[in-house]
């Protein structure tokens, strides 16, 4: 094939390739509140390293932590000693350390972008399974990727990534009555809502009350949709 002749056909083939369904990047909302603290307040660069786990196809950052680390406006160095106390610590525990496989890291004033010294991190580390990448700075911008390192090597890059916020059962049980309260449907399915007056002044409103779903036990919402007070 012609790409066979191309010096560079590696990179020929992947900006070929598409990838239809990926996995669903989600952070719990104490990891994601804790990222943002420490990357606003700290004026240097800052790395975290954090815990996952797979939840119904989604992966979920579970917990951040910050190990001793060496750090400039544009390096950060985590012990590699702390990190394995704490994997120890994990083990001792009967918790899985390979669960240790997120990497959140703060650009401090500069812009998110996975410069060459990250992509020699992520590429030269020995790591099995899959890590999590993540970037932060000070304006609030986020980049993701998840980088799997076996069975085959696979990079998934510029992946949104989405916050899980619980829910609050005394807000529920508010917004719960609200609905029964004030919220009916019309005759046929038709929304109250959606018909306004005209539907009361033709009396084909009932006092039927919308199926309500309490299934839900938590929200998720991309963080691009998230304003930063």
């Amino acid at each position: 094939m012609k790409w066979r002749e191309e010096e560079n056909w590696q990179k020929l083939v992947l900006a070929q390739t598409k990838v239809k369904q990926g996995p669903i990047l989600a952070v719990l909302l104490p990891a994601y509140q804790f990222a943002q603290i420490a990357t606003q307040d700290c004026q240097t660069e800052i790395v975290m390293i954090g815990e996952s786990e797979q939840q119904n196809g989604t992966i979920v950052i579970t917990k951040l932590h910050i190990f001793e680390q060496e750090v400039s406006g544009v390096h950060c160095e985590p012990s590699q000693e702390a990190i394995g106390r704490y994997m120890t610590k994990m083990m001792q525990s009967n918790e899985n350390p390979s669960k240790l496989n997120v990497v959140w890291h703060s650009h401090g004033s500069m812009g998110t972008f996975w410069s060459p010294v990250d992509e020699a991190n992520i590429e030269n580390h020995r790591k099995k399974g899959y890590w999590i990448y993540v970037e932060s700075n000070h304006k609030g911008e986020i980049i993701c990727r998840v980088d799997f390192y076996e069975p085959m090597r696979l990079a998934l890059v510029d992946i949104p990534l989405h916050i899980i916020i619980p829910r609050d059962p005394e807000i529920e049980k508010t917004c719960h009555a609200d609905i029964k309260n004030n919220v009916k449907a019309a005759q046929g399915g038709i929304i109250v809502r959606a018909m306004g007056k005209l539907g009361r002044k033709l009396g084909i409103l009932s006092n039927l009350v919308p199926e309500i779903n309490t299934s839900q036990k938590s929200s998720i919402v991309p963080v691009n949709n998230v304003v930063e007070p």
